[in-house]
């Protein structure tokens, strides 16, 4: 999701259902990644990084100012909100490619959803096993 989501809370609610419909249906290993991180503030980036990392409904909600376009919408938007609340499976990565850090972070989270390391074979240095295969040859 573009971190232009995170601007207005209507928006982030309505990626967040998008991502979370995608998790349930598919049912695969994914990570949700916030993109262009870079393109925000350092000072908006903390408090944001805090209120959308890990969603809370009641916190985005109660930040969306009633209009008199969206008056009739706030009802729904709550409730939308507390069924993402409620699965409490959407979470998400900030991704700001001008830090290697961050890009290395990316790349631990994919192995570990993935288990591409797990079907690694561990070599003990001293298992009696290898060495007596390494005799046989």
């Amino acid at each position: 999701m573009d971190a232009n989501f995170l601007t207005d809370g209507s928006k982030f609610i309505a990626g967040s259902l998008a991502a979370l419909s995608t998790m349930i249906n598919l049912e695969i290993p994914h990570i949700n990644l916030l993109t262009k991180m870079d393109l925000i503030s350092k000072a908006d980036k903390k408090t944001l990084m805090e209120q959308f990392l890990e969603p809370d409904a009641e916190d985005i909600v109660s930040g969306i100012k009633e209009t008199k376009w969206n008056r009739k919408y706030l009802k729904l938007t709550n409730g939308l909100a507390q069924v993402l609340d409620n699965f409490g499976l959407v979470k998400f990565f900030p991704l700001d490619i001008r830090k290697e850090e961050n890009l290395i972070s990316l790349y631990s989270m994919i192995d570990m959803v993935l288990g591409i390391s797990e079907d690694d074979d561990v070599k003990i240095k001293d298992d009696p096993e290898i060495d007596d295969d390494e005799n046989d040859q």
